[in-house]
Formats: structure tokens, sequence, C-alpha cells
């Protein structure tokens, strides 16, 4: 049997606003000695990371890209700070709008038929960007959500396209990326953070 690889599908702001959450990540890092969601590129997860042979990635592609060239470019919005304790993860909250909603549920059927085993349906999305995670030391924690959750934090930009991730190792490769339709009228992009 050929040897498993590990898969992602995320969404990426664009540059001028991943480069102003890595400012973020960069000074979070800083403070709480933490550099564990410094490795991966700042992103949305679509889809969380999952297994499957290389054979099979031309043919996952292909029905991605079919999928989703029916769904249209839409605006999605960062809004605060927010944190999951159970796991001690600092991240920025993405508004679970409709068009992201349809695009999740979109992606989650394309594979379900194409995964074994098939991805559980129940499981909860919670889009968001990853400030600190894994490796915040645990009695600073606490200290890390007083001082981030009261933050504003506030961008909003249009999604283009999916990102088809492959791990390489060391870090994720893009294999593969999927335009949505483009809809008619003007698309804009902005950023703003308070401290």
């Amino acid at each position: 049997m050929e040897r498993e690889k590990l898969y992602m599908l995320a969404i990426m702001p664009p540059p001028a606003v991943r480069r102003e959450i890595e400012e973020v990540r960069n000074a979070f890092a800083h403070t709480y000695g933490c550099k564990a969601a410094m490795k991966h590129q700042v992103h949305v997860t679509l889809y969380p990371p999952f297994k499957t042979a290389t054979a099979d990635e031309a043919e996952i592609e292909k029905a991605l890209l079919q999928g989703l060239a029916t769904l249209e470019h839409f605006v999605k919005n960062v809004k605060r700070f927010d944190s999951f304790i159970r796991n001690e993860v600092i991240f920025l909250k993405v508004e679970l709008s409709e068009p992201l909603k349809e695009l999740h549920k979109e992606i989650s059927n394309i594979l379900a038929g194409r995964l074994q085993p098939a991805p559980r349906k129940d499981q909860p999305y919670h889009p968001h960007i990853t400030i600190g995670y894994r490796d915040i030391p645990r009695e600073r924690f606490t200290e890390a959500l007083k001082d981030y959750l009261p933050r504003k934090y506030e961008a909003h930009f249009v999604v283009e396209q999916v990102y088809l991730w492959r791990h390489n190792g060391k870090s994720w490769d893009t294999i593969a990326t999927m335009p949505l339709k483009a809809p008619g009228g003007s698309e804009r992009q902005s950023t703003s953070l308070e401290r």
C-alpha cells in the first residue's frame, strides 16, 4: 500500500493582512516565549489535516476545483481576540458567515466520499487565525488571556481562492490553488489594529 501524506485546505488573507497578523504573532511569541504558531503561514483552516495516498491527490484536486468553481468570492471579517481555554490557544476570531459555512460544507461533502474513514460531519467548525498555542508556558496562559482578550482587532478581506496544502515533514507546501467565481462589483480589503 502506498504511503499516505498529510493534507489540509485553507484560505489566506492577502499579504498586507498577513504581515500585520505576523507582527501580532511575533509580539506574542516574544512576550510569552512561544514560537509554535510561527511555524505556519497565517491562514484560516477550512478543513483540518487529513491523510490520503498521493495517488488520490489529483482526483481530490479535480473534485475540489469543480465544486468550488461555482462558489463566489466573499468578504471575510476577522474580529477580536478569543481563546480555546481547554487547549490553551489564543487566536483571532473569524466570523462564521453564510458564504464561509457554504464553502466549508462544500469541501466537507467533496472529501466525505473520498477519504477513508469518512470524516465526521458533526464536528463544529470554529474558523480562526492562531496567535499562540501548544508551547505557551502553562503558568503564563492566564496572563496572556488577560492581556490579549480585551484588545481590539478588526480586518476584512476578499476570499478569492482556496489552497490545498501537503505537508513535507517540516512545513506546508501549496500543491493547488482553487479559485472561487468572481462576482460583479468592486472588491476591497482593509485592516485595523488597536492596542
